[in-house]
This record gives C-alpha cells, structure tokens and sequence, in this order.
C-alpha cells in the first residue's frame, strides 16, 4: 500500500518579490510558492490555493484563484 498525500487548500495574499512568488496567511506564516505561475492580477489580492506541501516554508501550487 502507498502512503499518498493529498493537497492542501490555503488562503492568504499572494505577494510577488525579486526571487518568485510567496503566500502569506492569516496566522502569520509565509510561504514560498513553486509550480504554476499566478496570474499577475492575483498579487496584492486574497488567494485561494491548493497546493502540496513539500516543505515547512514550500507549496507546490496545483492552482490558484481568488478568495472573493
């Protein structure tokens, strides 16, 4: 049997900085955002995402779309 993880849904506002693109959540925690690209409508904006976590600081974005 293999063990699967399934993604995770978060909501935060999606920043955009020199080196790529970074979630920020409500309770404070910043995220690194890999894989897809947002669209450059989203930055500055409430997210939603769903994504894998690969690290303590990374998601592995599946998508990405508005909180509103």
């Amino acid at each position: 049997m293999t063990s699967a993880t399934a993604p995770s849904r978060l909501r935060g506002i999606l920043r955009a900085t020199e080196r790529g693109y970074r979630l920020e959540t409500d309770d404070g925690h910043i995220w690194r955002v890999e894989g897809a690209v947002p669209a450059a409508e989203l930055v500055d904006r409430s997210v939603v995402v769903e994504a894998y976590r690969r690290t303590a600081t990374l998601l592995d974005l599946l998508w990405i779309g508005p909180a509103e």
